[in-house]
Order: structure tokens, then sequence, then C-alpha cells
């Protein structure tokens, strides 16, 4: 009976976290702060927050949202992201996917209104993981965005619709808290 208690407490003990063999959860949760630039046919800033899930220290499932300016127009993007890290090391590249909307929060003059757009993104980077806690991320990416407009003709009481395809390129540095 004692060696049965004695073997159960040595299994215990050598396969506990104490003894440097760390817990590895199949779901863990992370939040994300971003800053970046988008260029194009102009330069502009862009901030994000992530919330999400992360599987198996490989892949990052998450919605965002940010706001980001394209020429005299401010937009709250809304989004979906996916990330698959291509190593489970300190430090390690990683791919991502961005799909969602574009809200507008202005407009460029009084004779206009803004529809809700549509942006899809793809980035690659390198993440470095500082503790258990906290990582450290910059990538490059491209982004495609579509944007309506509708302008008012006042003169001929009428209106017309502009549709606008931009394709930027992105920069972006984010610190990420991990569970």
């Amino acid at each position: 009976m004692v060696a049965k208690i004695s073997v159960g407490l040595w299994i215990i003990l050598l396969y506990s976290p104490v003894f440097g063999q760390e817990e590895k959860k199949p779901i863990s949760y992370y939040g994300a702060v971003s800053i970046g630039f988008l260029s194009g046919d102009n330069l502009n800033g862009s901030a994000h927050v992530t919330n999400g899930i992360q599987l198996h220290n490989r892949v990052n499932l998450s919605i965002g949202l940010g706001i980001e300016k394209y020429y005299y127009n401010h937009y709250m993007p809304l989004f979906l992201e996916t990330s698959y890290f291509l190593s489970k090391k300190k430090t390690t590249p990683f791919l991502a996917a961005t799909g969602g909307i574009l809200q507008p929060l202005s407009r460029s003059n009084w004779n206009s209104k803004l529809e809700t757009g549509l942006t899809l993104g793809l980035r690659g980077g390198l993440v470095h993981r500082i503790n258990k806690g906290i990582s450290f991320s910059t990538d490059v990416g491209f982004r495609f965005s579509k944007i309506t407009e509708e302008q008012y003709i006042w003169w001929d009481n009428s209106s017309s619709l502009l549709e606008y395809h931009i394709q930027r390129f992105e920069l972006r540095i984010c610190l990420i808290f991990n569970e």
C-alpha cells in the first residue's frame, strides 16, 4: 500500500509544473494592440485592438476593431483574423489573413455619403515571445479595400455612385498579451 502511494506521488511530482514541465493548454486566450502605417497613393496611420483564442500555440482566431484613415475620411474596421505560427520557438515567423468591413466615421465633404466598405488582407512577419504572457510582433502585408461613395449633385437633383478599389501596403508593430 505504501509503495503504491509513493509511486503515485512520484508520478504527480515528475509531471507537475514545479519540475519544469509546463502545462500545455489546447486553447488559450489573448489580446493584442497594434499600430501601423498604410501606404499606397497616400500614407496614413492605423490602430487595431484584437481579442481571440490560440489553438495549440500554432493558430490564432480573433475578432478586431480599429481606426484607419484614407485621405480625409476616417473608418472603423471590424474584422476577423486568423494567424498561423510556423514553429513553437521563442521567435517564429507567422502568416495572417484578415477580412471584414470598413464603417465610415466621417465624410470628405457635405455633398457625399460613404457606404460601409470591405477590407481583405494578407500579412507575414515575426513574433518574439518575451515571456509566457507577453509577445511582440512586426509584420508587413498587403490590404485591399472597396469603398463606395454616393455623391449628390445639387444642381441636377441627382446622385452618382463612385466605387474605389484601394490597394495598400501595410507595416505593423504589435504587443500581444497571452493568458
